[in-house]
């Protein structure tokens, strides 16, 4: 998962903090860079078995926003890729955004709303384009 690094360190106390986790199982989330940066690796993981997971980002914010960009898919060797659609602009009919979500100018979608909901089901692993305020838990 990528996303734009833009954190406060006041006094030690660092904004946003987050964590990563596929399928409920915590994963290796960056650290912190200490100066502005786009597409920035928040957290990943490698060799995910092909079938349909769970991602949840759990951000923990003060004042700072926490900038999602985008998820990056390297498909499997076996996977079939025949028909695939390899980017899924946010517009797309197959995310499903929560109530909680609005547009924002022509472009993109975002939320202001603590525990806001977006899902997206499909077979393999994932790419997906967006920007989110908050935390966001996202069915993979």
């Amino acid at each position: 998962m990528f996303g734009t690094n833009n954190i406060q360190n006041v006094s030690g106390v660092i904004d946003p903090l987050w964590r990563c986790y596929v399928d409920n199982v915590e994963i290796l989330s960056s650290a912190p860079y200490p100066y502005p940066e786009n597409n920035w690796r928040m957290c990943g993981v490698d060799n995910l078995v092909d079938k349909v997971h769970t991602l949840t980002v759990q951000v923990e914010n003060r004042v700072q926003t926490f900038w999602f960009d985008y998820l990056l898919y390297a498909p499997s060797p076996n996977a079939v890729l025949d028909n695939s659609v390899i980017l899924v602009p946010n517009k797309d009919p197959s995310l499903i955004y929560g109530s909680e979500w609005e547009a924002f100018e022509d472009s993109w979608i975002m939320t202001r709303v603590h525990g806001a909901s977006m899902s997206f089901q499909f077979t393999g692993e994932y790419n997906l384009p967006l920007s989110l305020l908050n935390s966001v838990s996202s069915r993979l």
